[in-house]
């Protein structure tokens, strides 16, 4: 799920969560979990992560905790976008 890309860059990846468990707030409190153990034990300064266009639904979450997109990534192939986000 964290994978460690560079000395201080971390990607989020595979991140899924059955329809019944969503609406109640165990993305972000796994989000939480995944920054504290981003930022305390691997010593990163950015996260990334990759998601789909029409997974709308995602993207509003990822923006809402502090991720910005990196259109400069973006896929037109396979519909991907990508974003960013800096730890403190």
């Amino acid at each position: 799920m964290l994978k460690k890309l560079e000395d201080s860059v971390g990607r989020i990846e595979n991140v899924c969560c059955d329809t019944e468990y969503r609406g109640k707030g165990l993305a972000k409190q796994l989000l939480d979990e995944v920054f504290s153990f981003a930022i305390q034990t691997l010593n990163l300064e950015k996260l990334q992560l990759g998601t789909y266009e029409s997974l709308g639904r995602a993207i509003n979450f990822y923006l809402k905790n502090g991720f910005v997109e990196k259109e400069e990534l973006r896929d037109s192939t396979t519909h991907a976008r990508y974003y960013e986000m800096i730890l403190n």
